[in-house]
């Protein structure tokens, strides 16, 4: 019962920390580029960055699209005209 008890004060204290971060976030998305957003959440979990610096559009695009089929885009905007 003792441990049983431990556990649920221990969730209520994440709940809480996470109810915290979350509000710091939101506060910082509307109120700050989310860069900044995104630096301060790091910090807040200590993690860090695995880059240094942004990627480039390009190469984001690149990884973004790795895997997909050629014209995915095109069946995409298709689907969606349809569904209009």
């Amino acid at each position: 019962m003792k441990a049983e008890q431990e556990i649920r004060e221990r969730l209520a204290r994440v709940e809480q920390e996470l109810s915290e971060v979350k509000q710091q976030l939101r506060f910082l998305l509307t109120h700050q580029p989310p860069t900044v957003a995104l630096q301060q959440l790091a910090e807040l979990w200590g993690i860090e960055s695995s880059e240094a610096a942004p990627l480039s559009l390009s190469e984001a695009r690149k990884r973004l699209a790795q895997g997909l089929p050629t014209n995915w885009g095109s069946r995409l905007l298709k689907r969606q005209r349809s569904l209009r």
